[in-house]
């Protein structure tokens, strides 16, 4: 439960088709129930509960009066509207169903032939986009609507168990920007052919002779930069580990050189996370998805065990991928997030357990949903202006319902010439995530 100090019963009324929660004063909170006709039982049928993915014209934005103040939500299952009287209130927008729908992704699940070029559920295809609310979480609407109600019907208002946090991330794709030389000179290639810019091939000019002169760190060598600035602030970043192998689909760098041993050295000395980054061919191949984790585990030792990463490139597929990562025996998986936008994915801000939709069941696994790519963000806001005033405004919703802010920065994307604009507001906004609260993440 979210709130503190909580004493209710909850039951469904099937002749009247309605959710009951019955607080022990004896007011209730009723909520319509938009698809009792669902059959329930989750193994056996192709359409589970909720029964269907709402149509754009079902969408309705609506906002609930009550104590002189206008709380916005959006309908997706039922009516907006409500009925209030002396001992109960009526909701006859169906926030259960609706917050089912998001929490479990009933429309990925349902349309697994959606996809876009690397394999995902298009995020052009999903209902918050089409809709245009991938900037609100819908379900922390819904459960901002059930305290405010429940605090009304009790005459004493219901407090949230639960605090702010923050998680910055790191997915760790390269660990050399400028090394093997072919590399290098393909970089060079790029800011002479690509990019047309003589000062940014100086700079990667430059760069490479002095990396490879041990003079300075490579490009891509910022660990220290990004765990100095997480300390400064009170936090500790996680550093998620792509472990592939030459020969492999996905190989990115060698887990097992020096190099990379001595920098997950340096992130553990520190007390920072590390994470693992399944590689992009892991979906439906279990053998390659634990053979990697085993990589990472065994470079960290048996005092470190991994308990939480992400998909590269995004590529969850529901439910497979949850299922491997919970039967993996992994903690946490925070790959729920969106390509192309900041926002929402699945319509909360907090992190959730599991539920698959295949076997009509909770896993053990918690999604801890991804707020911000700044690949993403920029995507959609290239001035670095409103990539900032964006970031503030992702920031200020989540800490609006003392929810968790995840931020996912590349190791990639601060000496590029690409991201030099947008990368020199890093600190600063990473000092935001952290005004006005001590600790933010809990260890």
């Amino acid at each position: 439960m979210y709130f503190k100090d909580v004493h209710l019963e909850f039951e469904v009324d099937e002749q009247t088709e309605i959710y009951k929660f019955k607080l022990d004063n004896g007011k209730e909170l009723h909520i319509h129930d938009f698809t009792a006709a669902c059959d329930e039982n989750f193994a056996q049928i192709s359409t589970p509960y909720p029964g269907e993915i709402p149509k754009i014209d079902q969408v309705q934005f609506a906002t609930l009066e009550i104590d002189n103040e206008s709380l916005p939500y959006v309908s997706l299952f039922g009516q907006p509207g409500f009925e209030s009287f002396e001992n109960k209130f009526h909701l006859h927008t169906d926030i259960i169903a609706g917050s089912f729908f998001m929490l479990s992704g009933f429309e990925e699940f349902m349309q697994p032939e959606v996809k876009d070029e690397h394999g995902r559920f298009s995020d052009e295809a999903s209902l918050a986009v089409q809709a245009e609310f991938t900037h609100r979480p819908v379900v922390n609407e819904y459960i901002e609507m059930l305290r405010r109600i429940m605090s009304k019907l009790r005459d004493k208002p219901f407090a949230y168990l639960r605090e702010y946090r923050t998680f910055v991330t790191h997915d760790v794709d390269e660990i050399y920007r400028l090394r093997p030389l072919s590399k290098a000179m393909k970089r060079l290639g790029g800011d002479l052919l690509v990019r047309r810019n003589l000062k940014e091939a100086f700079i990667t000019l430059k760069q490479t002779v002095l990396s490879f002169l041990t003079v300075q760190k490579d490009p891509a060598d910022i660990f220290d930069y990004f765990m100095d600035v997480s300390e400064k602030y009170g936090l500790y970043s996680h550093f998620y580990f792509i472990c592939g192998r030459p020969g492999e689909e996905d190989f990115q760098y060698d887990i097992d050189s020096p190099k990379v041993k001595n920098i997950i050295q340096n992130i553990r000395s520190r007390r920072h996370h590390i994470g693992f980054h399944a590689s992009y061919g892991t979906p439906g191949d279990f053998n390659q998805f634990t053979t990697e984790l085993k990589r990472l585990q065994k470079v960290c030792g048996s005092d470190q065990k991994i308990t939480e990463g992400r998909q590269h490139f995004l590529r969850l597929r529901i439910p497979d991928v949850w299922q491997d990562w919970d039967n993996a025996k992994l903690k946490v998986d925070s790959s729920m997030g969106y390509h192309n936008y900041w926002g929402f994915r699945r319509g909360i801000c907090y992190e959730y357990p599991v539920f698959d939709l295949a076997k009509g069941e909770k896993l053990n696994l918690l999604e801890r949903p991804l707020i911000v790519m700044e690949v993403a963000l920029k995507r959609q806001f290239p001035d670095p202006k409103d990539f900032k005033n964006q970031f503030f405004e992702a920031v200020n919703t989540v800490r609006k319902y003392d929810g968790d802010f995840v931020l996912l920065w590349h190791n990639s994307n601060i000496n590029h010439p690409y991201w030099r604009e947008h990368a020199a507001f890093y600190e600063e906004l990473v000092g935001f995530m952290t005004t006005a609260i001590d600790n933010a993440e809990d260890r």
